[in-house]
């Protein structure tokens, strides 16, 4: 009965390691324009790890909202988003010029803001959601 059960649970556990194991990523430079130009990453470029957090968040927001991506790289889960719910508008922030370029090209308004200025984080939109993918590991 245990072995039927533990393989029941299997495809539950493998999902779940899928959501919560995060790509290693190793930056031998700090530039975030040389890390985005290196990267040249294209809109379709998510992961699994990503598609499935993209899939959570859009399933917990009103479709026709506004959303906020702190640290939106090159705008590709803000894509994902609205892919699965229209959404009225898409703002990304990020320090990198490079990546707010593939952003922009992507659909998504750019602006060039460090969060951790507090000048700069008080001029950011208000919207109904804020999403910060990835920044804290950085």
């Amino acid at each position: 009965m245990f072995s039927r059960f533990r393989k029941a649970l299997y495809p539950l556990k493998q999902r779940l390691r899928d959501v919560f194991r995060y790509p290693v990523v190793q930056l031998d430079d700090t530039s975030y324009n040389t890390y985005w130009h290196e990267r040249n990453l294209r809109v379709d470029s998510l992961n699994n790890f990503q598609k499935e957090r993209a899939r959570m968040a859009a399933d917990s927001m009103k479709q026709g909202s506004s959303i906020l991506d702190i640290g939106c790289g090159n705008g590709a889960i803000l894509c994902a988003i609205h892919a699965q719910k229209t959404m009225k508008e898409l703002i990304g922030v990020d320090v990198s010029d490079d990546a707010l370029a593939l952003a922009s090209a992507n659909g998504i308004r750019p602006i060039k803001a460090n969060i951790t200025s507090d000048q700069e984080r008080e001029v950011l939109p208000r919207t109904d959601y804020i999403c910060l993918f990835e920044v804290i590991e950085h």
